[in-house]
């Protein structure tokens, strides 16, 4: 089913027999049933509680702040008995597993401890318990509604009139999708009642989040997205989340499960979509009630360190929300939670608790032991959250998240916290303990003084005789023991009344007026920044980052003014910490590098990453054969190496083709003054025609290749070799297709020449060819082609917000007329740098003969063969920092 997952080994030996008091289920079976995930207990459990948060921490201060994972204890073995205790780290960043496989401080502290552990780990999480439904219909909001804002787009609805712990809910999300939850507590708060969930139920993200500033490089990031380092998607056999063989989750074949927070991610940079069914809702109300709104606070802050929110109801006084069900066997029967515990409190070997859920009470045993941390994205740290194990014959169902687990303890009922995910298939789950939830909502609601459960209905005095009391009387004011009778009960006189309206309506004249005459004029942040004093604008500007200074120059012309007087100070400091790769000075030597200087040479990187992209995937699906997500993950570790030994080459040849522009304008100025001489008849026809005969030589390559180490030279003649096969294959239709075939898959575009290829590259460079790569269509590529030979005009497949200077070079060149004889004459691509490179390697007795340079073959070889090659250690001369600070790569 899966690729083996990146497993250490340390060389310890197996786990002696631990014995174990009852019998235990296991977490996890994978699919041919020769793995099992057990739960950890006895010495096992006592090292993972010291265990557990050091590893946390060393995890988090590897993992970037937007990373996603989680960490678990289990034993993995046949039986729990023979097993051996992995500690295992769900992360669905190949680079980032790698990042915590060959970190000494990571090993360090699992070494640190007797028992020998080992470090295992799954690109995929457990399953989460938050469900969309798409057969719940939710009506309009009425109006007027006291409770919230129509226009907010999380409205919460309950399939009973009135908040209680346990309800099902049912939330409208911005795409109006209705989302199932379970309601929790309710918490009072400065006279308001707030219920809470897990956030999973809200947070749904429309968009990808992106700055308000354009990118430095905003022409280099252009990169296929269906093949450019994706990780998405992997599937592994050693895995929490089981997979059948027909594709779907095990234990439930026909719902699809909601994978957000610390599960994985459909895509880096994309949409995050909530997948939806039916459900195993057995009963779907058909009406449901309009109960509050979603505090945005909770739902899309981006530095919140739980994952539960909360939502605001309106109660009446005879409503008690945290009365729960806890006999399965008569609903009649309940309780009301009175306090929150500490969930440290309980005992090594578990407690019997009841978990409330919307459609049934369900028991289990809750341990501190065994716990899991996860670090959902866009949140700050990773999380504790504790393990609960249901009684045989339940399991949790889906909409179950954020169920409430708590104990019944003679007439106290302590909670223990909101269930967040878990496994539907083996009733095992993981809660938030709801101290941690309590003091994250003390925080939004900025309540330093702290949060209390509401305090339930008012237990008036009976009345006695049989009287009754009317409603809104003084009679009734005292029996709720108010202090004050409200002011609209107290009767007045006609007099009275005309008064007070007339005064209500002076006051709210006189208010009005003095709002409207002193309503403050807004300011914008470029105004507020320039009232600053210009000392202190420097300084700001000063400490700001590379591409934080030049996305600034793009805002205004005051802020452009303002980055150009710190340029030589910020260039300095990025140069200092970021130093010029040695290739780089020799190809573009500048005395003083300034901002434009680096941005220059980081644009160059990009272009070379984004074709070395481009080769490879050629590569991929053309000599190995790979087309399915599985085997592009499998591959993707060798594509990486492959693009690293190929960007200095590319960086050489980039140059090279640029050098070939200003060599063709020079013979472009210099065929119209022979043409005046021809046209006055000085050359015979016969010398005329000779002269448009002979190949074109470059004057300038052997110049170019005089700085060039041996090295260098036989890397960039391999990856000339690679490039003019690729361009030959890339810009034609497959051999392989008969003729019908290639009239329906690629048209009746006639295939193009050579020489069109050669005319392009040469003339416009690496830039204009990626260009053209980057379009989808083999028609388009090939129009694309013809049209720059035709007027030189550069094709997009993107549009970009501004041109590159190869772009504005190429709005400034001859005409096509004075170039286009000049095409007759171009060197074919096999000839691209590889004569001159011999004759020069010739020159320096590094071959004997031409035959001594490497085919095509053996340059294929050199780039997929594992081991370190020359190519490697070029590529290691400072070009991983700079590729990665141009192109927006992340240092894939």
């Amino acid at each position: 089913m899966g690729a083996n997952p990146v497993t250490t080994h340390y060389n310890v030996p197996r786990v002696a027999s631990i014995p174990f008091r009852d019998q235990r289920r296991p977490l996890h079976t994978d699919t041919e049933g020769r793995m099992i995930f057990w739960e950890p207990s006895g010495p096992v459990a006592q090292v993972w509680q010291l265990l557990g948060p050091c590893v946390r921490r060393r995890v988090q201060a590897l993992a970037a702040p937007d990373a996603t994972f989680s960490i678990h204890m289990a034993i993995i073995g046949e039986t729990a008995e023979t097993g051996e205790p992995n500690v295992v780290l769900c992360a669905d960043d190949p680079v980032l597993q790698q990042t915590f496989l060959h970190d000494d401080g990571l090993k360090s502290i699992l070494m640190a401890y007797p028992q020998p552990i080992r470090l295992d780990f799954s690109p995929n999480l457990p399953q989460l318990l938050a469900q969309d439904r798409q057969d719940v219909v939710l009506t309009e909001i009425p109006r007027p509604v006291h409770l919230a804002d129509p226009s907010r787009p999380y409205s919460v609805w309950a399939a009973g009139p009135a908040p209680r712990v346990g309800a099902r809910l049912y939330v409208r999300c911005r795409d109006g999708t209705p989302r199932m939850s379970t309601a929790g507590p309710v918490f009072l708060y400065r006279g308001k009642a707030y219920q809470t969930t897990v956030r999973h139920v809200f947070f749904k993200v429309e968009e990808t989040t992106s700055s308000a500033l354009e990118s430095a490089f905003p022409s280099d990031l252009d990169l296929d997205d269906s093949d450019t380092d994706d990780t998405s998607g992997f599937i592994d056999c050693k895995t929490f989340c089981n997979t059948s063989a027909c594709g779907t989750l095990n234990g439930s074949s026909s719902v699809a499960f909601t994978l957000q927070g610390p599960a994985l991610l459909a895509d880096n940079d994309v949409e995050v979509t909530q997948l939806s069914d039916k459900g195993k809702d057995p009963e779907i109300p058909r009406d449901v009630s309009f109960i509050g709104s979603a505090v945005l606070a909770s739902v899309e802050s981006a530095n919140r360190a739980v994952d539960c929110a909360l939502f605001e109801v309106h109660l009446s006084r005879d409503d008690d929300p945290n009365m729960v069900s806890y006999d399965p066997t008569d609903s009649s029967k309940k309780v009301r939670i009175t306090r929150p515990v500490d969930i440290n409190r309980i005992p090594v070997s578990g407690i019997p608790v009841v978990v409330a859920t919307s459609s049934r009470p369900l028991t289990g045993k809750l341990f501190k032991t065994g716990v899991a941390y996860i670090k959902p994205r866009f949140q700050r740290d990773a999380v504790a959250a504790y393990p609960l194990k249901l009684d045989e014959g339940m399991a949790l169902e889906a909409g179950d998240s954020g169920s409430i687990v708590f104990k019944i303890t003679g007439s106290e009922v302590d909670i223990f916290g909101h269930v967040l995910f878990g496994h539907l298939s083996n009733a095992w789950a993981y809660i938030l303990p709801i101290n941690t939830i309590v003091e994250d909502i003390a925080k939004v609601l900025d309540a330093p003084e702290g949060i209390s459960l509401h305090p339930g209905p008012y237990q008036g005095k009976k009345v006695e005789g049989g009287m009754r009391t009317e409603f809104a009387s003084p009679k009734f004011y005292q029996d709720m023991e108010e202090a004050a009778i409200p002011e609209k009960h107290v009767f007045r006189g006609l007099r009275d009344r005309l008064c007070s309206k007339v005064g209500t309506a002076r006051a709210l004249l006189k208010v009005t007026g003095r709002d409207e005459g002193q309503q403050a004029k807004p300011y914008s942040f470029e105004q507020l920044f320039f009232a600053l004093p210009p000392e202190l604008r420097d300084q700001i500007i000063d400490f700001l980052e590379f591409r934080e200074a030049w996305n600034l120059r793009q805002v205004s012309r005051r802020f452009r003014a303002s980055v150009s007087v710190n340029n030589s100070a910020i260039s300095r400091r990025f140069l200092k910490r970021n130093p010029l790769p040695p290739l780089a000075l020799a190809l573009y030597p500048h005395p003083s590098p300034d901002l434009a200087h680096i941005h220059k040479v980081g644009h160059y990187h990009a272009v070379a990453w984004r074709l070395a992209d481009h080769m490879v995937k050629w590569l991929r699906e053309n000599m190995y054969l790979y087309g399915s997500r599985f085997q592009k993950q499998q591959f993707q570790p060798k594509k990486v190496r492959m693009k690293q030994r190929l960007l200095p080459s590319l960086l050489v040849l980039g140059k090279f083709f640029e050098r070939c522009r200003g060599f063709l304008e020079c013979q472009t100025a210099i065929g119209l003054q022979e043409a005046t001489i021809q046209n006055s008849g000085a050359r015979s026809a016969e010398e005329r025609g000779k002269c448009q005969r002979e190949p074109m030589v470059f004057s300038f390559d052997r110049e170019m290749m005089a700085g060039c180490s041996d090295d260098l030279l036989f890397q960039t003649h391999d990856t000339a070799l690679i490039l003019s096969t690729f361009l030959r294959q890339t810009m034609r239709p497959p051999s392989k297709y008969g003729r019908i075939e290639r009239t329906f898959r690629c048209g009746l575009v006639k295939p193009l020449d050579e020489m069109e290829i050669a005319a392009v590259l040469y003339h416009g460079g690496l830039e204009v060819m990626v260009d053209i790569l980057d379009l989808d269509v083999l028609d388009q590529k090939m129009n694309a082609v013809r049209k720059y030979c035709r007027d030189f005009s550069r094709p997009t497949a993107k549009p970009r917000a501004r041109h590159s200077r190869a772009s504005e070079e190429t709005k400034k060149s001859t005409s096509p007329a004075m170039l286009k004889h000049l095409f007759t004459r171009l060197p074919p691509l096999d000839s691209v740098w590889s004569p001159s490179a011999a004759a020069v390697l010739l020159e320096r007795k590094a071959i004997h003969v031409r035959l001594d340079l490497n085919s095509f073959a053996v340059a294929l070889k050199q780039l997929f063969i594992d081991s370190e090659t020359p190519a490697d250690l070029l590529y290691r001369q400072g070009h991983d920092l700079w590729h990665a600070l141009s192109d927006g790569e992340n240092h894939h």
